[in-house]
């Protein structure tokens, strides 16, 4: 066993972070775009406090649209 190994095994306990910001991470497609509606029904517990997607531009034209309405 090496030193970190072994410092490690008997470190205090750290208590659990605090989660400040919950972000709902969005693709373009059914799956995302269910779990948005979702949350905008209220029916995602905790509720995320916003959402994410990031056009990589290769997203087809169906899921622009869903996008479009979505928003």
């Amino acid at each position: 066993m090496n030193a970190f190994a072994s410092a490690a095994a008997f470190a205090e306990p750290q208590p659990a972070p605090t989660i400040g910001l919950r972000v709902l991470s969005l693709g373009a497609g059914v799956q995302s775009t269910t779990l948005a509606l979702m949350a905008a029904h209220g029916e995602i517990e905790p509720m995320p406090d916003c959402g994410i997607f990031a056009d990589t531009g290769w997203e087809p034209q169906a899921a622009q649209l869903r996008l479009t309405v979505t928003a």
